[in-house]
């Protein structure tokens, strides 16, 4: 019977280097990777813009600037500004007699995850209109998105309306 326990145990060069340390120690590393895979998806979707949210902002919010002249062509003219500036239009809403605003979108690229941009429209008396233009990243993470149109669309409104 003794040999029959020896033929079972097995031979110094089968036996693997698994102790109950290194059980634990591969476990661990296996639940850090398994946290960070299932926390991954979450942890982009935080901070995200999206068009209802930016939509939802506060009138007042954004880089404000005035004009004077008629509503008609300040509205035309920041359609126009929207488009040149690179941005796709993806909504135009009458708010009022008064206001309305624009929704524009970057898609993601190479090097962005995109960004969305309103701009609000208000005529305040018959000669002067208020357009205000909020930027917000689609990912709140991404640093190398441009980050602000206001500028960009708010110049070449003057350049359009002179």
């Amino acid at each position: 019977m003794r040999l029959a326990r020896r033929e079972l145990a097995p031979e110094p060069s089968e036996v693997s280097f698994i102790s109950p340390s290194n059980m634990r120690i591969r476990s661990s590393v296996l639940n850090r990777w398994l946290l960070l895979l299932l926390l991954s998806p979450s942890l982009l979707l935080v901070g995200c813009a999206t068009t209802g949210g930016i939509r939802s902002q506060p009138l007042s919010a954004g880089t404000a600037r005035t004009f004077s002249g008629d509503f008609d062509p300040i509205l035309k003219a920041a359609r126009e500004s929207v488009v040149e500036s690179g941005l796709l239009i993806e909504d135009v809403t009458k708010m009022s007699e008064t206001s309305w605003l624009i929704i524009g979108k970057k898609d993601a690229s190479a090097f962005s995850w995109g960004e969305l941009v309103r701009v609000s429209v208000e005529q305040q008396s018959p000669s002067v209109t208020i357009v205000r233009v909020l930027t917000q990243r689609k990912v709140a993470t991404n640093v190398s998105a441009k980050g602000d149109y206001a500028q960009s669309i708010l110049s070449n409104m003057e350049l359009k309306l002179k």
